[in-house]
């Protein structure tokens, strides 16, 4: 860098004493002679260009008090630029040192800045120039041997960072965030601010197939990757919309039975595209089964599946067309109330009903039971599984509970597994959930 460390020092002792001694008027003709100046009084707030026709000139903008800007200007344009441009705020104080008798700056409004041709200065990102990642080049014109600095200051210009570039250095990529003001220091020439265009690489849909019936819409949203590229809109089509159609939102709207594929594609990027196959068809439910049985005082459950699995108002009413012999609830269970038939329907909006028949029983009690042995000797330490016949053969429930009269001499477990302990003899009892019991005699010698 080429800032003359004492003159700079000077000027802020010129600056400090101008400021207690007061402002001056611009000359006339958008002209700053020596002096401070009011941004608001004396020039119009703004994006505002500053250039020196002769000479040099030293131009510091304050705002607060903080000095935003010090930048030296000279009609050479060979070590220091000729021009430079900011965005000033009502209340910035410009100070103008002319280093030459004589010599004046210009100033001039700025409509738009060209990122092609970017001089020194003060820019706002957002602002000035839109947030995003930029490739950054210099073209030193005339001055190939010095580089220059862009100093990076968030909101409140406080430092975040800076860059230092030369003109045979090669192009530097750099991401400006929204808010942030950069500061472009002795610019001898110009230098391109070109932005990266990120293109998107993915797309996700949030269905992977779809699945509903005739004039029912789905709205499907797509996910673009990577989640900085500049531009996500999705470019949507159906292969068959005499199946279904899609907007430029993504509603997927069913038209007649059929097959159709879904397309969604990356504006900036044809190769990103996914595809969404989508099936319409009538609604309709299937149970999982159409007869049954169950005994009175148990229960046994329906499942409804409703088709296609997408479509909406898929909510299902149970009736039973004769409860004093099965009932059913609101999620399909059904329960044997007394011996009969019964039939069990599931309604399903804009579907056909679907029906199961059910049959309840009554129980069978247990009339008998018989062990297989009668009696057995058995030595210390070994064991024997005994079982037990109940009778009828359709007795409905034949749990059997097992017990030892004397635990200590032998023991039988919940199957039925009887153990010696220690000598002498135990009665094993076999009793049937209705109280029906069989006996077998254990000596253990």
């Amino acid at each position: 860098m080429k800032k003359n460390v004492w003159l700079k020092m000077v000027f802020v002792l010129v600056l400090f004493l101008s400021i207690l001694g007061g402002t001056v008027q611009a000359e006339g003709d958008n002209v700053l002679g020596k002096g401070i100046y009011r941004v608001g009084t004396d020039i119009p707030a703004g994006l505002t260009k500053f250039s020196i026709p002769e000479g040099m000139a030293n131009v510091i903008i304050m705002r607060g008090m903080y000095t935003i800007v010090w930048e030296t200007l000279d009609s050479e344009n060979i070590y220091y630029s000729n021009q430079m441009t900011a965005n000033l705020k009502a209340g910035d104080r410009i100070q103008v040192s002319p280093d030459v008798s004589g010599s004046t700056v210009k100033f001039e409004s700025a409509s738009s800045i060209d990122l092609n041709k970017m001089t020194s200065g003060l820019y706002e990102i957002g602002t000035d120039i839109p947030a995003g990642t930029y490739v950054l080049d210099v073209d030193q014109a005339n001055n190939t041997k010095y580089g220059i600095y862009i100093e990076i200051f968030d909101e409140r210009m406080e430092y975040v960072d800076h860059l230092e570039l030369y003109p045979s250095d090669a192009p530097v990529e750099y991401k400006f965030a929204e808010g942030q003001k950069i500061y472009i220091v002795e610019l001898a020439g110009t230098m391109s601010f070109t932005k990266k265009i990120i293109v998107p690489t993915s797309l996700k849909l949030s269905k992977t197939s779809l699945a509903i019936t005739p004039n029912q819409t789905y709205k499907v949203t797509a996910t673009v990757s990577p989640t900085n590229a500049v531009n996500k809109t999705v470019v949507w089509k159906s292969s068959n919309t005499k199946v279904a159609t899609v907007d430029a939102s993504g509603n997927v709207k069913g038209i007649a039975a059929g097959s159709a594929t879904i397309t969604a594609t990356a504006k900036d990027n044809a190769k990103t595209v996914t595809g969404l196959p989508v099936k319409v068809a009538p609604k309709s439910v299937k149970l999982n089964k159409t007869t049954f049985s169950v005994m009175a005082g148990k229960t046994s459950t329906l499942t409804a599946t409703v088709t296609p699995s997408d479509s909406t108002d898929k909510a299902v009413t149970w009736t039973s067309s004769n409860p004093k012999v099965a009932t059913v609830d609101s999620k399909g269970k059904v329960t044997g109330k007394a011996k009969g038939t019964a039939t069990i329907t599931a309604n399903v909006k804009n579907a056909k009903a679907v029906t199961a028949k059910v049959s309840v029983t009554l129980p069978v009690a247990a009339t008998s039971v018989k062990i297989n042995i009668s009696s057995a000797t058995l030595a210390k330490g070994k064991s024997v599984t005994l079982s037990a016949a109940v009778s009828p053969s359709s007795t409905t429930n034949k749990t059997l509970t097992w017990k030892s009269s004397n635990p200590k001499v032998a023991k039988v477990d919940s199957k039925g597994k009887v153990t010696a302990v220690a000598k002498g003899t135990a009665k094993i009892t076999a009793t049937t959930t209705n109280g029906k019991t069989t006996i077998a005699t254990i000596t253990v010698p």
